[in-house]
């Protein structure tokens, strides 16, 4: 080999190494998501939630919105903005406005398609013809569903295919729709079967085993965008054998792109508990699910779309099986997006951005940011608390539990560390609680955070009531440690030198 080969050869190595760190670096940016990428609410009818929908920015950069189809086509093919001789208002429009304005603000949108219209049939699931055991008895939801990805996903379709009056398509707000609500739902009779469930999801998917006509021109949701994600509809329990029949009766194809469920840490009876309670919390909940989910659908992210606690007690007592106290409330949420991120979730909703009924005892009703109409949609403890908690970690990525459940004296320690690459801070969240506790206590614990190198700055912050800032105070280090007093309130340690840790 002569001496120029050898140095061509060299020059050759050296440019591959340079181009997979590239490479590398380029795909850990693509992946590597911020934390307001993760947190999420759950909203009602666009033209109600555009009211607080500004300060709800403040607190989240994604919600779940329920879409009700019998709101947008109370008659066949005739949809609101086409149909203006139906009503005054033009929902249509208005949820258009509510689209825009989440775009200025920066919140996206997953779009939850609810309900049914009164022509399709009287019955709760909404299949259309036939006993639901095949894809076609759903073929009237499929179109619709269809229609609304045409309309806000990415891609432009032919004005032909269309049936809104104003023929507009491919707007590019929504990538991510779900294609209905608990079809698993246990407290009523009726329930969706796996097998009807399973065909409906074949349909909606990609509009498989259906042809399209002039009557119903756009079926499927990959088919009207292959940009746009299918989220399967909540489980409302979570129940692996239901899933996995879905999958059987789909001949082992998969019909969406992402699982989803539900899950409130309560028992459905009386008490709510906190979302680290070792029986009714998060871990205990998902421990065999999340098993059966990377043995079954590895590679499939799962996103929790709904939990929350109620803040409603009347005067003599009585509250909701999801109550807590707005104080337990908003330490709960905080907790449990930090929770649900550590288990692995991709996503996760609270449940919902504005309370029902502020004065009402009836579970969820009170689950709230704000407090409903009749209270002027006044922020609760928990908006504050959250809107912290954005504007502290929002453009932080989170990298991994330093410290989880670690046993000091009868209660335990959670660290979580956040960084920002760019700016070399670090952020750690800590909390405690007391062991084998059912909820908040007022608990706290002494703590020191061993660091390796000196601290150009470090400070604590805690969230506070009307203050979407919190509450600052230095922290200064006692040699290698710095000492802080844990509460059952998330407190943020921002530590300025990225190798400090």
């Amino acid at each position: 080999m002569t001496v120029e080969l050898m140095n061509r050869l060299k020059r050759l190595t050296i440019t591959l190494v340079f181009l997979i760190a590239y490479v590398s670096q380029v795909i850990s940016q693509e992946y590597e998501e911020t934390f307001s990428q993760f947190m999420g609410a759950n909203t009602y009818l666009g033209e109600y939630n555009k009211q607080y929908l500004t300060d709800l920015s403040n607190c989240v950069k994604w919600v779940r919105e329920y879409h009700a189809w019998s709101h947008f086509e109370k008659k066949n093919d005739r949809y609101f903005g086409a149909d203006t001789t139906s009503r005054k208002d033009d929902v249509w429009a208005r949820h258009y406005e509510f689209m825009e304005t989440g775009r200025e603000l920066g919140v996206q949108v997953l779009l939850d398609v609810l309900n049914r219209p009164d022509w399709v049939n009287d019955e709760h699931i909404p299949k259309n013809t036939g006993d639901g055991s095949k894809s076609s008895d759903y073929i009237e939801r499929i179109e619709f569903v269809s229609q609304l990805v045409a309309r806000y996903g990415s891609t432009k379709i032919d004005t032909s295919l269309l049936e809104t009056e104003d023929k507009i398509s491919g707007l590019g707000y929504i990538k991510y729709f779900e294609d209905y609500n608990e079809p698993n739902y246990w407290w009523k009779v009726s329930a969706w079967s796996a097998a009807g469930y399973a065909q409906y999801c074949i349909g909606v998917h990609a509009g498989s085993g259906l042809q399209t006509t002039n009557e119903y021109p756009l079926l499927g949701i990959k088919s009207v965008d292959s940009n746009a994600m299918h989220v399967m509809a909540a489980m409302a329990a979570i129940d692996t054998v239901y899933i996995s029949e879905v999958l059987k009766a789909c001949n082992e194809q998969i019909p969406f792109d992402i699982l989803n469920v539900h899950m409130y840490c309560s028992d459905h009876k009386e008490y709510s508990f906190s979302p680290e309670n070792e029986e009714h919390g998060f871990e205990a909940f998902f421990r065999e699910y999340l098993k059966w989910k990377n043995r079954v659908l590895l590679n499939m992210p799962v996103w929790l779309t709904e939990f929350g606690w109620d803040t409603y007690k009347n005067e003599d007592g009585q509250h909701s099986y999801a109550y807590a106290t707005p104080e337990s409330q908003a330490n709960y949420l905080l907790r449990s997006f930090l929770i649900l991120k550590h288990l692995g979730f991709e996503k996760a909703f609270m449940y919902m951005a504005g309370d029902t009924d502020s004065k009402e005892i009836l579970q969820y009703a009170t689950c709230g940011l704000f407090m409903d109409k009749k209270n002027k949609r006044k922020e609760k403890l928990s908006y504050y608390y959250l809107a912290t908690f954005q504007n502290i970690l929002g453009d932080f990525v989170y990298e991994k539990a330093l410290t989880y459940r670690e046993k000091h004296g009868g209660n335990e320690v959670f660290n979580v560390k956040f960084t920002d690459h760019s700016s070399g801070k670090n952020v750690l969240v800590l909390w405690t609680r007391k062991i084998e506790s059912v909820h908040d206590s007022g608990v706290k614990t002494e703590y020191q955070i061993e660091v390796q190198k000196e601290i150009c700055n470090a400070y604590l912050i805690k969230p506070a009531y009307i203050d979407i800032d919190g509450d600052t105070t230095l922290v200064n280090p006692h040699g290698s440690n710095l000492g802080v007093v844990l509460t059952e309130t998330p407190q943020f340690l921002v530590i300025e030198n990225a190798n400090s840790l």
